[in-house]
């Protein structure tokens, strides 16, 4: 699997999706706007190592991990979908969450 950069839209959909708190796979690569960005947004870049770490408050309960899955690509395809459609529909950690374990 290749990088995955961070870039200031992923901020503005994980946020708009009211996600305080982005975790990153050791692959990925925030940009620096992006990386201000999030602060102004207030939305938390938490690194690898960091994981287990607890939510902030008002984060959205993260999605139970599929562990045949890639790490990260429940949010990748979390914030594709959210990038596409404008918002986050309703059920659509089940569904991804479905989706990856049926893969």
């Amino acid at each position: 699997m290749g990088r995955r950069f961070i870039t200031k839209q992923d901020i503005d959909a994980a946020a708009d999706a009211g996600t305080s708190v982005l975790e990153l796979g050791e692959r990925d690569t925030v940009t620096d706007l992006a990386r201000e960005h999030a602060r102004d947004r207030g939305v938390r870049l938490v690194e690898g190592a960091a994981r287990g770490a607890t939510p902030t408050a008002g984060a959205a309960p993260a999605p139970p991990a599929d562990p045949s899955a890639p790490a990260g690509l429940h949010a990748q395809v979390r914030s594709a979908v959210i990038a596409r459609v404008g918002t986050a529909p309703d059920g659509l950690d089940a569904v991804i969450a479905k989706v990856l374990a049926n893969r």
